[in-house]
């Protein structure tokens, strides 16, 4: 591959931060009255909702991105240890929040779960772990390419996000979206970081991304 798509693989992850705060600013507009403490974002995906769509969208769009910023991230670590398993894992979390976005959640307050409501808590449950994964394994390889800062960031997100999840199955629902969103744009804001973090490195030394730091 030629250097310009490297960047433009690697740079994709700039623009994940933005999309997720764009499709969830639709979201409010579309629906200013709904509960951003309590209620989640597959909550808001709901069919008949009036932001399902601009939230479905935004899934979408955010799971392309990462795998895009997948394979950037992979040219960039090259053969860094932990490389390869931060790649599957970015792979494994965009094409689940890809399939999850056609998986609509249940309505509140629906008494039995559905078989679309049941692959959606199990689709997003594995985007999680994946997400943790990733961010874990992304931290080994920044800290031997001497990215201390984001090798921090990295595993901080992954703690983040593993403490989350555990509230989010053993709370009490009250601040569920409020706790979601946190941990959610705090991966997003990483990946940004990440891409634009690795990408300055690359043009303070004059190379290619996938050679910097090597």
């Amino acid at each position: 591959m030629s250097r310009r798509r490297f960047d433009f693989l690697l740079l994709s992850g700039t623009a994940v931060l933005p999309v997720a705060v764009a499709s969830y600013a639709a979201a409010f507009v579309l629906d200013p009255d709904h509960d951003f403490i309590a209620e989640t974002v597959s909550k808001l995906a709901v069919p008949g909702r009036p932001q399902a769509a601009a939230v479905g969208i935004g899934l979408v769009v955010v799971g392309i991105l990462l795998v895009a910023f997948a394979h950037g991230l992979r040219r960039t670590f090259g053969a860094a240890r932990w490389s390869r398993p931060a790649f599957v894992a970015f792979i494994a979390a965009g094409l689940l929040m890809i399939v999850g976005a056609f998986f609509p959640d249940d309505p509140a307050g629906t008494a039995r779960r559905s078989g679309p409501g049941w692959a959606h808590d199990i689709i997003f449950s594995a985007v999680f772990a994946a997400a943790v994964a990733g961010a874990a394994a992304s931290s080994i390889s920044a800290w031997q390419r001497g990215e201390r800062s984001l090798a921090r960031a990295a595993i901080a997100v992954a703690g983040v996000l593993v403490v989350a999840e555990i509230a989010l199955r053993g709370g009490t629902g009250c601040a569920d979206g409020l706790l979601e969103r946190l941990a959610a744009f705090g991966f997003v804001g990483w990946v940004s970081f990440a891409s634009w973090r690795l990408q300055r490195t690359a043009a303070r030394a004059g190379r290619s991304p996938s050679v910097a730091g090597r």
